[in-house]
């Protein structure tokens, strides 16, 4: 049968056929390769989006490291200059004690104690201011109508 088949049909025709076959596996080859290159291209455009959006955000996250660095080298010159005057306070303070009898006398006696729990207070505050909860402190007192805890 195909013998008969290959008599009947001439040789030219087979090779024909063979040619657009080998055409048609080609077109749809190139059909298939065009339809990945379209996609990648377009992968291709979402990834540089998004390299874009995070380079954005990582600029932002620069300023803003950059502005907190800033601002805590300012924080820590006003706490040297603070630890400074502190210290030049308290030498003045026993140099003083030191020269002076009347004022040795008086730094002997005991602090009263309205005085001690408002200088606890201050320095209480004073922590709390640094370490943020002065909002939540402030807070308490309007809730409870007093300054006391």
């Amino acid at each position: 049968m195909i013998g008969r088949l290959l008599g009947v049909v001439p040789i030219t025709a087979w090779l024909m056929v063979a040619a657009l076959a080998v055409a048609g596996w080609q077109w749809w080859q190139a059909d298939r390769y065009q339809a990945q290159a379209a996609q990648a291209i377009t992968e291709l455009k979402q990834s540089e989006a998004r390299a874009d959006a995070l380079a954005g955000a990582l600029d932002w996250q620069r300023e803003q490291i950059q502005q907190l660095s800033e601002t805590l080298d300012r924080r820590d010159e006003q706490l040297a200059t603070i630890t400074a005057d502190i210290r030049a306070s308290r030498d003045a303070l026993t140099t003083l004690e030191r020269n002076d009898a009347a004022t040795r006398d008086w730094s002997a006696e005991p602090v009263p104690d309205g005085i001690a729990d408002w200088v606890r207070q201050l320095a209480d505050d004073a922590v709390a201011d640094h370490a943020g909860a002065d909002g939540a402190r402030a807070s308490d007192r309007a809730t409870t109508g007093s300054g006391q805890r």
